[in-house]
């Protein structure tokens, strides 16, 4: 009786004090783990983005003399291609070198000229040939072939010394012609001066081969004449 007695309190009050405490701590937790990570990862993607335009700086630096390096190869291999084709083009243009006009005109009044003789030449050849080897008429060399080994090898000589004087400046398929048409020429002139010898004795030849000669070698003339007008015309000209 003497005591007071506070009201009953039930054993569930007595007990939820602690689970508050509880949920609030777990609350904590979960909040804890899950907020760091979340500005964590903002935080290394903020780096990242702040690195990127350092590393492509970087890379530009080291790539940068590097793609220049290659640009200069270039630059210099079309240089070297160019001067290449430059260079090709005037070989080219030497080794093509024609007759200048002046050279030209001098040529063709040589030739004209040994063109006149060499064509009178070929038909005494052929008829003294036929005189002095094909019959028993016993004939005069010296009548029969007349002046035409003297303008035969005068002509000849003439046609040598111009050919001679333009072999320096000629090249290509004229320097070709030069020397093929100068080869003919010295062939013929040589064998119109072996008759010419023979015949100022009034002899005749022991056989038809110094005649014949001169004929193929006067033939040879002619075509390789025509091929030196194709080959040594000035490009004008042609």
């Amino acid at each position: 009786m003497g005591h007071a007695s506070g009201p009953d309190v039930p054993p569930s009050a007595a007990v939820a004090p602690s689970a508050a405490p509880a949920s609030a701590a777990r609350r904590a937790r979960v909040s804890t783990g899950v907020v760091p990570s979340i500005s964590f990862s903002r935080a290394f993607a903020s780096r990242s983005v702040r690195v990127l335009p350092c590393t492509v700086v970087l890379c530009a630096a080291v790539l940068g003399p590097a793609l220049a390096g290659c640009g200069g190869d270039d630059d210099s291999a079309g240089g070297t291609g160019g001067t290449t084709t430059s260079a090709a083009t005037m070989t080219q243009a030497t080794q093509d070198e024609r007759l200048t006009p002046a050279g030209w005109n001098e040529y063709t009044e040589v030739r004209d000229e040994a063109r006149t003789v060499n064509n009178a030449a070929i038909v005494t050849f052929k008829k003294c040939r036929k005189v002095l080897y094909g019959s028993d008429e016993r004939a005069s060399p010296s009548m029969c072939f007349g002046d035409s080994l003297a303008n035969l090898t005068g002509v000849g000589k003439d046609t040598l010394a111009f050919l001679t004087s333009q072999q320096a400046d000629v090249g290509g398929a004229c320097g070709k012609a030069n020397a093929e048409l100068t080869g003919y020429v010295k062939l013929y002139t040589a064998s119109a001066q072996t008759l010419a010898d023979s015949v100022a004795k009034d002899e005749v030849p022991r056989s038809p081969a110094t005649i014949d000669n001169a004929l193929v070698a006067l033939d040879h003339t002619k075509a390789a004449s025509v091929a030196f007008d194709a080959a040594c015309k000035p490009a004008a000209s042609a």
